[in-house]
């Protein structure tokens, strides 16, 4: 699906809070046109989007959004592709979708192929599938679907609540609340933990790690099952996401898991369980509370959220730093050396260490910064207030007239710059470190935002009202020569 978008990248920072996050996109229900919460998340062969949303099973292709009521107009809670059908579970109705003729979906139901049919108000909340058989989840039971006979049969499963629906590496998953975690080989339930293990301990994902069976809980418990007992790990993390309540997980290729949180968005956390990326509301994310989170073909990650749907890229070269409350400006320079990286905002310089979260505002350089260049190993900042040399986290003034644009080497002639100004173009020379200010160029006083300096001692520059300039200086004099 990386094709289907087009972002447009703001280089902009954080300055009260943040992260360089990896992109965003984020699709209000104004964009596509149907309810605000996105349920479970699919994607067919054709690489379309299929969402179980509340207002119906809503279809993306890329570049156009369409929804598709169910004929009792009601959530569609779990949607799942398989083939050429689409599957959907709602309220007392569990069916799929096909293209017809005019490539549009049509439903069939398969309520009536349930024996003895669904109980009154149940609803099918998750469905996997693996080999030749579909499962469908409600809390009242489980249903299976033989992709190749087109039979439904039910699972005998143990009386109570089924909270759950997992697919892991090779099985099928689900929880009965006070009974235990079980798969099911054969149409026929086994136990896998015993309830004197998990006690009220509600699953919310499944996986595994090395030799071991995985599970992370509703409230951020991480556990593993080593065929004995139940061990408690990653405490750290548990601690970090300490009030918060797991509602989605994902694993992914590099054994790092995606969790997606009802109170704070979605975290990335490596397999020790460190913390590698948060979104939230704050920084870039529709909405704090998740409902899905879904990988697609192109490895990028779809949250159905409570209000909406957002798709990060985490494979993107770019990350995005976003000055939500404009603590820091607009920007409209950077640059970044081995320890920091700086930001020049219409508010002054900023500044922050790799691992550091926020910037830091350098004392002294308030106002317009127009340009940052490594010049000679010499920092430039071009500023509203004349032009600083940086240092680390310090600024020294080194021409102190209003409006330099920009600092150039100047082609040629050791030791000395040029320097384009609001109103002309000016010399520096550079003596043991000191730079010393040399004079405007004579007769020019024009505007000097862009320069180009030749090895020949040609000066080009361009002038937004009078065209392009070359000049040719009386050097080391400042006089233009005639």
């Amino acid at each position: 699906m990386k094709g289907f978008y087009f972002i447009l990248l703001y280089f902009i920072s954080l300055a009260g809070f943040s992260q360089e996050l990896p992109p965003v996109i984020n699709f209000v229900p104004n964009i596509y046109e149907a309810g605000n919460q996105n349920w479970m998340i699919s994607q067919a062969t054709n690489k379309n989007l299929y969402i179980a949303n509340g207002s119906g099973l809503l279809e993306y292709n890329g570049a156009q959004w369409h929804l598709y009521p169910i004929p009792n107009n009601t959530i569609v809670r779990s949607v799942k592709a398989v083939g050429n059908k689409i599957f959907t579970g709602a309220y007392m109705e569990i069916g799929y979708w096909m293209k017809n003729s005019r490539g549009l979906l049509e439903y069939t139901s398969l309520i009536p192929q349930i024996p003895g049919g669904v109980h009154d108000g149940e609803q099918f909340w998750h469905m996997e599938y693996m080999g030749d058989v579909l499962v469908f989840q409600s809390f009242e039971g489980l249903y299976l679907y033989n992709l190749k006979t087109l039979e439904i049969s039910k699972v005998d499963n143990p009386s109570g609540a089924i909270t759950n629906l997992f697919k892991g590496e090779g099985s099928i998953y689900f929880q009965v609340m006070a009974q235990g975690l079980f798969t099911i080989k054969n149409n026929k339930t086994q136990i896998v933990i015993p309830p004197e293990e998990l006690i009220d301990i509600e699953i919310m994902h499944v996986y595994k790690q090395g030799d071991f069976l995985q599970l992370i809980s509703r409230n951020g418990d991480f556990y593993e099952w080593n065929g004995k007992e139940l061990l408690r790990n990653k405490l750290e993390l548990r601690e970090e996401l300490q009030n918060q309540s797991v509602f989605a997980a994902v694993s992914l290729d590099d054994n790092s898991l995606l969790l997606g949180t009802v109170e704070q968005g979605i975290y990335h956390v490596d397999e020790d369980g460190k913390i590698l990326l948060h979104f939230n509301q704050k920084n870039g994310l529709l909405n704090n509370t998740v409902l899905d989170l879904f990988v697609d073909e192109d490895n990028n990650i779809w949250a159905g959220l409570d209000n909406g749907l957002s798709v990060i890229n985490l494979d993107s070269p770019f990350l995005l730093y976003q000055d939500n409350y404009g603590n820091l400006g607009s920007v409209y320079a950077s640059f970044q050396t081995d320890e920091f990286l700086y930001l020049g905002t219409n508010q002054g310089l900023f500044f922050k260490r790799e691992n550091e979260d926020l910037f830091t505002f350098m004392e002294g350089t308030n106002g317009q910064v127009w340009s940052l260049q490594l010049v000679n190993n010499n920092l430039f900042c071009g500023h509203n207030n004349g032009t600083y040399i940086i240092k680390g986290e310090v600024a020294t003034r080194i021409y102190d007239h209003s409006g330099t644009w920009v600092v150039k080497n100047y082609e040629g002639m050791p030791g000395y710059y040029l320097q384009g100004h609001y109103n002309g173009i000016s010399l520096l020379r550079e003596e043991n470190g000191k730079f010393n200010f040399l004079g405007m160029v004579e007769n020019f006083p024009h505007s000097s935002k862009f320069l180009v300096s030749e090895k020949d001692g040609d000066i080009w520059t361009v002038n937004e009202h009078k065209g392009v300039y070359r000049i040719q200086l009386d050097f080391p004099k400042t006089q233009l020569k005639v």
